[in-house]
């Protein structure tokens, strides 16, 4: 693969099964412009080897649990340099593509896909892309363009009562697990202007973070 930086990316894998794990480690090193940072087994092994040193790419194997995951991937977006995110799941899952992908993830594919795919994967994720197993694609970006919808439409939860429209929809979506970046791009406003609002929803709903936010909706839900 071309490579995007001069250092290696460093990569992580994570898995509860711990051959599968292995077989993807070996699989990845093969590559000289892949660098394997640490595997583990957990969301918990994961943050510490994020928080330890740079990380460039995450890969998760999805499992049945994911809400951790999800609030996990929502935090990294916060901060700066945070890694690209690829998913690997044992089936085609459309509501789960769109969670992990509103939570943060740049690619979504199947856990047998070819070690090939994988690493074209991690090559275009580093280059901005977004990557999809081809038969999700279409439903994918097909929801993904109703998304602004969906979300006028969970604004209107009590949860949000007290909130501008405005508001209510950028609250909608954070609690979702979308970034603000994202955030911006759905609603063509700059990632500060998300930001401001955010600030205003956490003081009117006296919470002091997203992830209240989300246990918030989740609870109304």
């Amino acid at each position: 693969m071309e490579s995007v930086n001069i250092q290696a990316a460093r990569t992580i894998v994570v898995s509860d099964h711990r051959l599968h794990r292995e077989v993807l480690a070996r699989c990845l090193a093969s590559e000289s412009d892949i660098e394997i940072a640490g595997t583990t087994g957990s969301v918990e092994g994961a943050r510490s080897l994020v928080a330890g040193e740079r990380v460039d790419v995450v890969i998760l194997e999805a499992g049945e649990s994911d809400l951790a995951v999800m609030e996990w991937f929502a935090e990294m977006k916060l901060g700066e340099d945070c890694p690209k995110l690829v998913v690997l799941a044992d089936r085609h899952d459309e509501d789960a593509a769109l969670r992990y992908i509103g939570a943060g993830a740049e690619a979504y594919l199947l856990n047998d896909s070819s070690c090939e795919q994988l690493i074209s994967a991690i090559e275009r994720v580093l280059t901005g892309e977004y990557v999809f197993d081809p038969a999700l694609a279409v439903p994918v970006v097909r929801r993904v363009a109703a998304s602004l919808h969906t979300s006028r439409s969970a604004a209107e939860t009590p949860t949000f009562v007290g909130l501008s429209n405005r508001e209510k929809e950028i609250a909608a979506l954070a609690s979702q697990g979308m970034t603000n970046e994202k955030i911006a791009e759905a609603m063509f406003i700059t990632p500060n202007t998300v930001k401001t609002h955010l600030r205003r929803v956490y003081q009117r709903l006296g919470i002091c973070s997203r992830r209240q936010l989300m246990q918030k909706y989740l609870r109304a839900a």
